[in-house]
């Protein structure tokens, strides 16, 4: 993944991955504004991979703090 500051309130990120297509594609370039602190369930997410040689990962909040989780019959059940 290829990251650029800007201003250092945004970055530029283009996705390498597949993980999350078909809403994000190899080589689509997003705007992150890497101040905010709060994300509500739908939102996509930018974070810092654990290991220093995995650079970041892009995913979905699908659960806030108290939802219940269920996978079943390939359906996500929420609460």
């Amino acid at each position: 993944m290829f990251i650029h500051s800007f201003f250092r309130k945004y970055l530029i990120v283009v996705v390498r991955e597949i993980s999350m297509t078909p809403t994000l594609r190899p080589g689509d370039t997003l705007l992150v504004d890497s101040s905010r602190q709060s994300f509500g369930r739908g939102a996509i997410v930018i974070a810092k991979a654990l290991r220093p040689d995995s650079g970041l990962h892009i995913k979905r909040v699908v659960g806030l703090p108290g939802d219940h989780l269920a996978f079943n019959d390939s359906h996500l059940r929420i609460n």
